[in-house]
Parts: C-alpha cells; structure tokens; sequence
C-alpha cells in the first residue's frame, strides 16, 4: 500500500468549506490516504475473472488442510521460541510431522487397498 500523508496549517483549515467532511468531530489538520500499488491492483482485477477463481479453488484441498491440521493438531497458532533461527527450526519440525503424517497415512493406504479386494 502507498501511503499519502497531506497536512495543512491551522489557518488554512479553519477557513476551508470541506473541514467538517474531511475531519468530522476531528481538530487534526492531517488527512492520509491509502492507496493499492500497481501490482496489487493488477492481482485484485485477475483474481476477479472467472478462471483465477476456478483454479484458486484448487488450492483448498492442498494448501488449507496443511494449514488447519498444524494449527489443529501441533497448537502452532504461536511460536514457543524468539529469534528467526529458533522460528524456522521450529516451523520444520512442524512441517517434517506433517509430511511424515501424511506419508504414514498414504503408505497404509497402499496397504489397505490390495487387502480389501
């Protein structure tokens, strides 16, 4: 986002006819406002189209269930340790009992399936 930050002296908001609509119940003289940078603007009007939508959706099923169940099942909602080292050494183990999870769950899969025919 880029941020414009607009002040003006006391004198001239005083004078101004738009000082209620630009600062209602407010004796501030400064305004600021935000604005999307190009490139994000670009992605909010791609990701309106019909087919960014459709292959977003394919993204649930992968990205959302990992995210759920480290929060869900390892607590991660907060890091135990400070510094970025500790951070991402604590984010891989996570990551690692995940794939490790999943690995068990596909692997009996496998198992399963010859047994039941």
């Amino acid at each position: 986002m880029e941020r414009h930050v607009y002040k003006a002296r006391a004198a001239d908001c005083r004078d101004c006819a738009f000082h209620e609509e630009c600062s209602p119940g407010v004796r501030g003289r400064t305004l600021i406002r935000t604005e999307n940078v190009p490139v994000v603007t670009a992605y909010m009007a791609k990701m309106q189209t019909d087919a960014a939508r459709a292959l977003y959706r394919l993204r649930a099923p992968v990205a959302e269930f990992s995210n759920l169940w480290l929060k869900a099942k390892l607590g991660l909602r907060q890091f135990g340790v400070r510094g970025l080292q500790k951070v991402r050494c604590e984010v891989w183990w996570a990551c690692l009992t995940y794939n490790i999870q999943q690995w068990f769950r596909l692997r009996w899969r496998e198992r399963l399936i010859p047994a039941q025919a």
